[in-house]
């Protein structure tokens, strides 16, 4: 095998960075089908990839049929089954989508960041739905009382209000996600 065959450069759902993808090892299986017409089941010849991102070490798996023409796949190691990547619905706002992403990216290296971000979120929905308020927990009201949101979600979406004013000022609160 290789080097090239054991290394590509992919995009790693854990992290959120595109770095080196090292391969660890190949399991061929018989991936089941079943037709839509009558029901019977068919297997067909596939191969798991297990992969470790070379930023964060964490491990991604990967699937494809056996033998595909490279160009079905996504990647060479085929298309990922874990984790799941986190798409969003196209009706999600760029701009929310792009702040979302932003504070996933931290998540796992500074809570602190995350929950900031998460809070800068919460700030661009109230924009998207052209809330207009002083602070964000009125504008978050007005959300609430147009029937934008749920009540229960409005406690919710308070709460991670409150945490991120916590993690932007300087106070003695430690932000810990786990």
């Amino acid at each position: 095998m290789s080097n090239s065959d054991k290394k590509q450069v992919l995009y790693c759902s854990h992290c959120g960075n595109t770095s080196v993808q090292t391969k660890l090892i190949e399991q061929d299986y018989l991936e089941s089908y079943y037709s839509y017409s009558d029901g019977k089941e068919s297997k067909e010849p596939s191969c798991f990839t297990v992969t470790r991102c070379e930023t964060c070490s964490g491990i991604l798996v990967y699937s494809k049929l056996l033998p595909a023409p490279e160009e079905t796949w996504s990647t060479l190691f085929g298309e990922i089954v874990y984790p799941q990547e986190n798409g969003f619905n196209m009706s999600i706002p760029q701009n929310i989508r792009k702040v979302y992403q932003e504070a996933l990216k931290v998540k796992n290296a500074s809570p602190t960041a995350f929950v900031i971000l998460a809070r800068r979120v919460l700030e661009e929905i109230c924009k998207d739905k052209s809330i207009k308020s002083n602070n964000l927990s009125q504008a978050l009201e007005k959300l609430s009382a147009q029937g934008e949101i749920p009540k229960i979600l409005s406690e919710a979406i308070s709460l991670i209000r409150l945490v991120g004013n916590a993690g932007a000022h300087s106070t003695d609160i430690h932000i810990n996600l786990f």
